[in-house]
């Protein structure tokens, strides 16, 4: 199992305005995917340009909620090392 989830200590919960802000600002441009072996899934935003893979490549993702957690609303996480 990879080692990205939300309890983790290196990942900083943020608004949605403040996710937005940092995604499209970082340079070089992200890849989006999803990833469905979490409950709830994740969308994480990835950089490879430094050759790492996924998980290792994940600077932030959003959490999805949906069926598995009614009622909540997305949750934004940033990689805490980003944000320095």
């Amino acid at each position: 199992m990879c080692e990205l989830t939300m309890a983790d200590e290196k990942w900083k919960g943020v608004s949605r305005e403040e996710f937005q802000s940092f995604v499209s600002r970082y340079k070089p441009k992200l890849v989006y995917d999803v990833c469905g072996i979490f409950d709830p899934p994740i969308g994480s935003y990835n950089d490879f340009s430094c050759g790492k893979s996924w998980p290792d490549s994940v600077v932030c993702y959003i959490s999805l909620g949906g069926i598995s957690c009614p009622g909540n609303p997305y949750e934004y996480f940033i990689l805490r090392g980003m944000l320095d």
